[in-house]
């Protein structure tokens, strides 16, 4: 997201005042990474043009799109100001992620410092002797007052590794120096440094850069083909790429995961070895789609708290079950456009959303604009008392769609809503205010959406899964699975409790389970009524037992050895599907065919 700081200023100023000062700087960074596998990044940045006595420098304590503070200043050593001759001048810490500089009249001051990068995370920093990978809010700060100054980076790196993949613009004759307008889209700018494998392909004239780090076993080509599918589908609906260039950058790690949007990039790590499996696949273009949607929806057309925002706290706002929920959505529907899912596959991947949200208690009281808000907060009980807004957003979305698409006869949808928002809000214009996604929601539509937004979105009641995916031709499918730990509630992993002694550790007690107030996390389960329970024979030995019935247990609870009992209830897994309706009529099917191709029907 582009981002925009208000904060303090320089001791003794107002922020006018520091603005004023600071809008006739020159500013610049360098990072060298000599010795890389110290994990330790070397860093210069110099100001000039300065006139005052004094001017703050200040780290942002989180990344944007990761939505936790994570301090990248605790990672910074040997911090030193000089003038460019060298002459020492005093840095002052006023907090823990700012510095005071006395410039002793200098017009141009140098800071030095080092920066430990063994984070390997898309919201991350890392140097080690195969690569760089940084976000810039986690070795850049800026001045206080100037961030909106163009900035510029040269990279010095070791000869061997011949790629430097970021969506900064290089500088013409300048060997690996690239610039930003300001700091924000400096900071919004991941760059990727190694003899990374980089392929390429051209949509309406726009040039995508698909750069990949480390071994893996995913084909190449078919790699390349399902990106520019996913680019294609959505680029089609949205009405056409928003940028000059776009960069992808994937990490490929024993067991990576995750991915982070920006302005005219994405960062994504991703299992190495998971490209012999429908499922690697799978999941390789979930989160490709996913942050590729979020150039639109986040990075230009967002909730109001989140651009302009401030790099220094937290930045709540109700509305990422838009944000990410919806973006989630589109995500796995544009895999579907991009025919590299069929209607099947697209269906299982909503119903395994369905059966995620059911199974979460706090559905029930926890409305979506509060999961939303509180996503800065983590409870030592989230499993009890919270859930993913990203699922109940995409699910949200999902039935929003066919909502609109049902009362317009599928002549608007929640495409038209989200070029909507893109033509009135996207950048450089204010995000939307409170309120204003469901308003432009019932603009597009024509149509009364409160009882909708009070009820699903403000409020907990159950989502009308079946009533709407039936204006679709579509049928939502319960089935009743075999009684197993994981529907009593319980999570579990093997503990050793003695040499040769294996037991079963208790991780979690759902709040809506029969075992709640009977067992705790951390007990070691021993024993089903009297004889020892494996995780090769909890399953058997819990189907003896009927609903209603009492089912002893001996447990460990820290060093007390326990007999507890709990009444079994009829609670087994629960799976869901979603078919398609034979009877389906014509004007359900059209709709189908229209929200799953994107075509007008």
């Amino acid at each position: 997201m582009l981002l925009l700081l208000v904060s303090t200023c320089a001791a003794g100023a107002s922020n006018a005042d520091a603005q004023q000062q600071s809008s006739g700087l020159v500013i610049s960074y360098e990072v060298g990474m000599s010795r890389p596998t110290t994990h330790l990044y070397e860093v210069t940045m110099t100001v000039e043009r300065l006139s005052a006595p004094s001017f703050e420098v200040q780290f942002p304590v989180w990344t944007p799109g990761a939505y936790r503070v994570e301090d990248p200043v605790r990672n910074v050593q040997e911090f030193r100001a000089s003038t460019t001759n060298g002459q020492l001048l005093t840095a002052t810490k006023t907090a823990t992620n700012t510095w005071r500089v006395e410039t002793r009249g200098a017009n141009a001051v140098r800071l030095t410092y080092k920066v430990y990068a063994d984070y390997m995370n898309v919201s991350g920093i890392h140097l080690d002797d195969t690569h760089a990978f940084f976000n810039g809010t986690w070795l850049f700060p800026y001045v206080v007052g100037a961030k909106d100054r163009p900035v510029t980076l040269k990279i010095n790196r070791p000869p061997r590794w011949t790629n430097i993949s970021t969506g900064m613009d290089a500088v013409a004759n300048r060997p690996d120096t690239f610039s930003a307008p300001d700091y924000d889209t400096f900071v919004d700018s991941p760059v990727e440094v190694s003899a990374h494998q980089v392929m390429r392909f051209d949509y309406q004239g726009v040039p995508y850069e698909i750069a990949i780090h480390g071994t893996h076993n995913y084909d190449t080509e078919r790699f390349r083909r399902e990106v520019e599918a996913i680019v294609r589908s959505q680029v089609d609906m949205m009405g056409g790429a928003p940028f000059r260039r776009y960069v992808f950058i994937y990490h490929m790690l024993p067991a990576g995961r995750g991915g982070l949007e920006h302005l005219n990039s994405t960062a994504i790590n991703r299992r190495k070895w998971a490209g012999n499996t429908e499922e690697g696949w799978d999941l390789l273009r979930g989160v490709t789609s996913h942050e590729f949607f979020h150039l639109w929806n986040v990075k230009r057309i967002r909730p109001e708290p989140l651009g302009p925002f401030d790099y220094t706290r937290q930045v709540p706002t109700r509305d990422l079950y838009v944000s990410e929920g919806m973006t989630s959505y589109y995500g796995d529907l544009h895999i579907r456009r991009a025919g590299l899912w069929t209607n099947e596959q697209y269906y299982k991947k909503q119903a395994s959303l369905i059966a995620e949200l059911q199974g979460k208690p706090a559905r029930r009281f926890v409305p979506a604009e509060e999961s939303s808000f509180n996503t800065w907060l983590k409870p030592d009980d989230a499993d009890n008392v919270s859930y993913s807004y990203y699922t109940k957003g995409d699910l949200i979305g999902m039935l929003l769609d066919l909502e609109i698409r049902q009362r317009t006869k599928n002549a608007r949808t929640l495409d038209d809503v989200f070029r909507f928002l893109y033509e009135r809000y996207a950048l450089p214009k204010p995000g939307w205010p409170p309120g204003g996604f469901e308003q432009a929601v019932e603009e597009v539509a024509g149509s009364d959406f409160t009882e909708f937004f009070s009820r699903y979105v403000a409020g907990t009641e159950e989502l009308p899964y079946e009533r709407v995916l039936g204006y679709a031709g579509l049928r939502l499918e319960r089935k009743e699975g075999a009684m197993t730990h994981e529907s009593l509630g319980l999570k579990i992993e093997t503990e050793n409790i003695a040499p040769e002694v294996v037991g079963l550790k208790v991780t979690h007690v759902s709040s809506d389970s029969p075992a709640f107030n009977v067992l705790v996390a951390n007990d070691i389960l021993l024993a089903i009524n009297g004889e020892r329970v494996t995780a090769a024979t909890l399953g058997a030995q819990l189907a003896r037992f009927k609903a209603g019935e009492r089912v002893p247990m001996s447990v460990f609870r820290g060093d007390r050895l326990l007999d507890v009992s709990m009444t079994l209830q009829a609670r087994p897994d629960m799976t869901y599907a979603i078919t398609e309706d034979p009877s389906a009529t014509p004007e359900q099917k059209a709709l189908r065919e229209a929200w799953l191709t994107g075509r007008r029907g």
